[in-house]
């Protein structure tokens, strides 16, 4: 069985263990996916590599082994009308390098997957690590004498998943458990993909000293701390973002869940694939390639035909393996010769010509006697040579697809690191940028008021400064004081952007994007355009904001208002539309990773000079999705 690799969507679960035992662990990971299998009423066997079918569901084992080590992968196709398709893949490997485990589940409608229930099971069976980290779903209280494991947990580059640190407040209850059991129900799907740490008072406190204001955990937050955290370096700390609890319980409880479980899903899914397992994925495809070949390769038998019942006076042989000595024919009465002259020879009739014939085909098929199998051979060996040419280039064409499938995939991933780190750059050089405009207003100012050059290099103060928003809250906020632009969406959609490690580059568009909004409103209010927003982007008169024109969409596709436009019904006030909701096809690109964040908006001009914004949040569903 073959299966295509989907496109991942943010929700799905990935998650890659490695396996740190001394002993041999590949028998224990077998049986716990046995028995998983086996209560879903699969077959058991994963000895071998095979295929199985059932209804809706498909089965495929496949096994590879090499002079110490080998390696199983197992995929689990499961259909549903309601839930759409899950795919699941098991890769397990193990040789003197390097053993682990990587399982991905994903669902055809972007529909959360939940922490599968063999994960769990692996877990407890085997001694499976993130990095320096150790599988486990219940947090760990660390006090001020546990700071130095934890700040070498923060550095280590080598962990895939986020590590969830709460901060706790002086005077806290000394007895921490009602929190720690808290935390355990919220963290409870993040399992195999986070780690959850709680500080007590005295650790929350020592930790911001150890580690400054730019990373500490404020009081009753939880902060999001992604690989390799270089606390030497200030600006890395906008990789690591939190959320206070008090934010958060907007949401309750199960909403609390989900979000720390898609935070931590769309952090091991950005994350490139291990070198080692994008090899071991390569030696599958290679050998699903050759196996493929093969098949073709491989000559078709000929179907079992009826057995030959010559029909000779009462008698009947059921045999299927003829001699070729023939039965005597029936006398027949002469006929005229053809006209043609006979091939060579003189023409024999009767049993002795029968027995000429049947010798001479035995001669030119070179079979040693006439029977049904003798002429199945000979039939498939005549389809093999006649297909060998065209199944050999095949072969060559697909090892050449797969080579070139591989070297695709290497660019993406080197151009994928490069273009984060470009963004990273380009954030930064934005702040920078917005200081330095700040500051030649303010001399602007200062030289046209005064004619004072002295101040030239002092610090702007702060009333020329346009900062930026802090976090979404902080941004809806601004947006409650233009009252051109109205907030109709909701609220707690931002908060999953606030925790992602992009936040600041969403954060700034987003802003952007409403000054813009606030300047196109001015823009129609004073006669300066006269058309739609698309156009005022492209066209922007003199003295107003704008931005680049690939960053605004004004529609959807058709088939993706088709499929999707349900999810982009926002609501607006009965004054706009009576029934409090309209479709919002233009959209804001506010950032080309992770969640591909959107803002999407309705332009009431002309009857209701306003702009809403009724939705910022992760991409919605497309139709290519």
């Amino acid at each position: 069985m073959t299966v295509v690799d989907e496109p991942h969507s943010f929700r799905d679960y990935v998650a890659f263990m490695e396996c740190r035992s001394a002993e041999p662990w590949m028998d224990s990971f077998t049986s716990e996916l046995q028995t998983w299998l086996h209560s879903k009423g699969l077959p058991k066997d994963v000895a071998d590599s095979h295929d199985h079918v059932a209804g809706s569901t498909r089965l495929s084992v496949r096994r590879l082994a090499s002079p110490g080590a080998e390696s199983l992968r197992m995929t689990l196709l499961e259909d549903s009308p309601k839930q759409g398709r899950f795919t699941t893949e098991l890769l397990a490997h193990r040789d003197p390098v390097g053993d682990w485990i990587s399982v991905t589940v994903r669902n055809s409608q972007g529909s959360f997957v939940n922490v599968p229930r063999l994960v769990r099971r692996l877990a407890t069976t085997l001694p499976l690590h993130d990095g320096a980290l150790d599988f486990s779903e219940v947090p760990r209280l660390f006090t001020s004498d546990d700071l130095d494991q934890l700040l070498a947990m923060l550095r280590d580059g080598r962990r895939h998943g986020l590590v969830f640190v709460v901060g706790t407040p002086p005077g806290y209850a000394e007895d921490m458990s009602p929190l720690v059991t808290q935390m355990t129900d919220w963290a409870r799907e993040t399992a195999g993909l986070a780690r959850i740490v709680v500080l007590d008072p005295a650790a929350t406190s020592a930790f911001a000293r150890r580690v400054g204001e730019d990373f500490e955990v404020p009081h009753w937050a939880i902060r999001g701390f992604r690989p390799g955290v270089r606390f030497e370096v200030p600006a890395d700390s906008r990789r690591h973002r939190y959320v206070t609890l008090s934010r958060l319980a907007r949401l309750g409880d199960r909403g609390i869940t989900m979000l720390l479980g898609d935070i931590a899903r769309q952090e091991t899914i950005d994350r490139p694939a291990e070198p080692i397992e994008q090899e071991v994925r390569r030696l599958f495809a290679r050998a699903e390639n050759r196996r493929l070949v093969e098949r073709v390769r491989e000559p078709e038998v000929p179907t079992e035909s009826e057995p030959v019942v010559p029909d000779k006076t009462e008698g009947k042989t059921t045999s299927t393996d003829v001699a070729a000595e023939p039965p005597t024919p029936e006398p027949v009465a002469p006929t005229t010769p053809p006209e043609t002259e006979p091939d060579s020879g003189t023409e024999l009739t009767g049993e002795a010509g029968v027995r000429e014939q049947l010798t001479l085909v035995q001669r030119l098929l070179g079979i040693p006697r006439i029977t049904e199998n003798a002429l199945k051979d000979f039939l498939a060996r005549m389809r093999g040579s006649v297909r060998t040419g065209a199944v050999t280039a095949l072969e060559e064409r697909v090892d050449q697809l797969q080579a070139q499938l591989e070297k695709v995939e290497d660019e993406n991933r080197e151009l994928d690191a490069a273009l984060t780190e470009a963004d990273y750059e380009l954030d930064f050089a934005r702040l920078a940028e917005e200081e330095s405009a700040a500051r030649m207003k303010w001399l602007e100012a200062r030289l046209k008021d005064h004619n004072d050059f002295e101040h030239t290099y002092a610090a702007v103060p702060d009333e020329y400064l346009v900062a930026s928003p802090n976090n979404f809250d902080d941004l809806l906020e601004r947006i409650e004081q233009f009252p051109t632009v109205e907030f109709t969406g909701d609220r707690t959609e931002c908060i999953k952007l606030d925790m992602q490690s992009n936040a600041d580059t969403a954060l700034g568009w987003a802003w952007e994007a409403v000054l813009v909004l606030t300047d196109y409103a001015r823009a129609r209010r004073e006669g300066a355009c006269e058309h739609g927003l698309d156009h005022y982007i492209n066209h922007t008169p003199p003295g107003f904001r704008t931005m680049s024109a690939g960053r605004f969409a004004e529609t959807e596709t058709s088939a993706t208002m088709q499929q999707h436009g349900a999810s982009r019904m926002f609501p607006v006030p009965t004054s706009v539309d009576s029934t409090g909701r309209v479709p919002m096809k233009a959209h804001f690109k506010l950032d080309r990773r992770g969640l591909y964040p959107r803002m999407h908006i309705y332009d009431g001009h002309p009857t209701s000079p306003r702009i809403f914004i009724g939705y910022i949040g992760a991409h919605l569903p497309i139709a290519s999705h």
